[in-house]
């Protein structure tokens, strides 16, 4: 059988792959990263919208890991159907050709619907039921897509809240003609905006990476 037809293994690969590097490189620079995104914080508007970012992306990822499990499970039933198909073509066995496959699988069930208009020596519309199939997929891919579009806007979200408030700061530091406040307030809403626009930068890539990939 040819390998070529798995696709879903390889991306899971690559994710875990990515998910080491990610988690080698936070412990790596976790100094810096908890001066960033902890002690620097303007208040707690960063950690809220920083939060809402990673909750975001994880849920995400769960979708896509689930959706390339079964992906998986599909690829491994078509296999199976090939080589019992094959094995019926080369010996002339009659054995049902979904014996030892997944029976809830979409080429268990495609292959039952095609078997089903052929006895009844119905038209077979396989535009029609490809469309279905495209209908039917693209439902799964909702959360994704909503994720996709929305985290980067997050992080720019975060960069214009946390500017507005450090613009605050500076104007504190004008009006009172002391630094101690004011620029604690500007230095700290600069960090505040550099952390949550950094959080959606990185998980827009390797989400949207990792989201194209389960779409091809």
């Amino acid at each position: 059988m040819n390998n070529s037809r798995h696709y879903a293994k390889p991306i899971l690969f690559q994710l875990l792959i990515v998910a080491i590097v990610i988690a080698a490189l936070v412990w790596w620079q976790r100094d810096l990263l908890a001066t960033l995104y902890s002690r620097d914080q303007i208040s707690t508007l960063g950690w809220v919208i920083n939060g809402a970012i990673a909750v975001l992306f994880v849920a995400g990822m769960v979708v896509l890991v689930r959706l390339l499990l079964r992906y998986v499970r599909e690829e491994t039933a078509i296999d199976e159907f090939s080589k019992g198909y094959l094995r019926g073509e080369v010996s002339g066995d009659s054995r049902d050709p979904l014996e030892g496959v997944d029976g809830e699988s979409t080429i268990a069930d495609r292959y039952r619907v095609l078997s089903n208009m052929f006895d009844r020596r119905a038209q077979i519309n396989h535009a029609a039921l490809a469309s279905t199939l495209m209908a039917r997929e693209s439902g799964f891919m909702g959360l994704p897509k909503f994720v996709n579009n929305v985290l980067i806007l997050l992080g720019v979200l975060g960069t214009i809240v946390s500017l507005s408030m450090a613009l605050l700061g500076a104007s504190d530091i004008i009006s009172a003609g002391t630094e101690s406040g004011g620029l604690s307030t500007v230095i700290k809403g600069m960090s505040t905006a550099l952390s949550t626009t950094m959080t959606a930068i990185v998980a827009y890539l390797v989400f949207g990476y990792f989201y194209l990939r389960v779409l091809d």
